[in-house]
């Protein structure tokens, strides 16, 4: 399930929720300094009545010294994650069609046996499933 609401929506909102993601640290619209207590409620969302949850915060270099005001106010210590590279995505993806392609049907081998038999004369088995999973991945380029 997921829930999409702005800060004012939250606030009459009490529903378990485990995971909250900020598009942006939240800073004051005039002032453009930290808004702290804007923070701690959007995190508060989740965490609550004694259960653990994770708050995300998305954020670009120019809002890091923003964030680290508030995690100093918010006596909290924030884990800092960059941003993925693209050989951690490829991973990600390649790791997620494995387990796709273990829970695949044997019923639906039949269907693509000629092709296959086609792509190991033609590249190898090695080349052949490296393709695939290129293409399976969306990663067919550099």
């Amino acid at each position: 399930k997921v829930l999409i609401a702005t800060d004012v929506a939250a606030r009459g909102l009490d529903m378990r929720v485990d995971l909250v993601v900020q598009t942006r640290p939240p800073q004051g619209a005039i002032s453009g300094k930290p808004d702290v207590e804007t923070y701690v409620h959007r995190s508060g969302r989740t965490g609550r009545a004694g259960r653990k949850g994770i708050c995300v915060t998305l954020y670009t270099p120019r809002h890091r010294a923003c964030l680290q005001a508030i995690e100093k106010a918010v006596k909290n210590q924030f884990e800092w994650q960059g941003a993925p590279q693209p050989a951690d995505i490829v991973s990600a993806s390649c790791s997620s069609a494995l387990e796709d392609i273990e829970d695949c049907s044997d019923v639906v081998f039949p269907y693509f046996r000629e092709a296959a038999a086609q792509l190991l004369q033609d590249m190898g088995a090695e080349e052949a499933l490296c393709a695939c999973l290129g293409v399976i991945t969306g990663t067919t380029r550099p």
